[in-house]
């Protein structure tokens, strides 16, 4: 039996045989960036739903301080947080090619991404992460709406939001109530695709999605390099897609 980090759990079974619009879902590593770790909710949810959905989180010293800087007063230190999950910071270095069209305060991002070897930078603010520079790095800039409701199954996001709800001391406290008052506005895409299994009031409306979700040349599933990037539609691969009409 495959067991749920501090909560000993047993893993739900759809976890490593995830099969989604005809592609295969492969484990990856992503690195969150600042505004990811400053925002509470899609944190936790991105860190608990990495080991029932085949994903790794990391992030830099920069991504963190920055973040750091951004928290509101009272929130949990994200140095804890890495703490409390056990993870490893990894190093801030300098990019494996020259970067050329990347935002300058996203480049020490980039860079850090691609020396730890990620596939997929983690980011609010896809927009800023140049084509040019995902493509030479064979890596994508994935929002974290469009990636959790890519790679993670309803099962197991009903799984991660029941370990959560056991261990809340505040409001809301159960499965249904964290999904109705967190995703809305933050997630609304994810929102969406597991409204109906909470059976929620249809008067919970979400928030609109962020413009530019996917920028890159890895699919967000099955993490394959696409040799023509315009082709991933939604982030997805054409075999991915495939099943889309069946």
């Amino acid at each position: 039996m495959r067991l749920y980090g501090k909560w000993q759990r047993p893993l739900p079974t759809t976890s490593s045989q995830y099969q989604h619009k005809g592609g295969t879902r492969q484990p990856v590593k992503v690195y969150l960036d600042a505004n990811v770790l400053a925002a509470g909710f899609v944190r936790t949810l991105l860190l608990l739903c990495g080991p029932v959905a085949e994903h790794r989180s990391i992030w830099s010293l920069y991504a963190e301080q920055e973040a750091a800087r951004h928290q509101p007063a009272g929130a949990v230190p994200i140095s804890t947080v890495r703490e409390l999950h056990h993870l490893t910071i990894v190093p801030d270095r300098r990019a494996r090619l020259p970067l050329v069209d990347t935002s300058d305060k996203d480049t020490p991002i980039l860079a850090a991404a691609s020396a730890a070897k990620a596939e997929f930078v983690v980011t609010e603010n896809v927009k800023d992460f140049g084509r040019a520079d995902l493509e030479a790095l064979s890596m994508s800039a994935v929002h974290p709406d469009m990636f959790l409701t890519t790679r993670v199954t309803d099962e197991e996001y009903c799984f991660v939001l029941e370990s959560i709800a056991e261990r809340r001391q505040r409001d809301p406290r159960t499965p249904a109530a964290i999904h109705a008052a967190e995703a809305p506005n933050k997630l609304p895409r994810l929102f969406l695709a597991h409204r109906d299994r909470f059976r929620l009031d249809p008067k919970i409306q979400p928030g609109n999605p962020a413009r530019v979700q996917f920028r890159g040349a890895r699919c967000v599933l099955c993490a394959t390099i696409s040799k023509k990037p315009d082709v991933l539609i939604n982030g997805l691969c054409q075999l991915c897609l495939g099943a889309t009409a069946g």
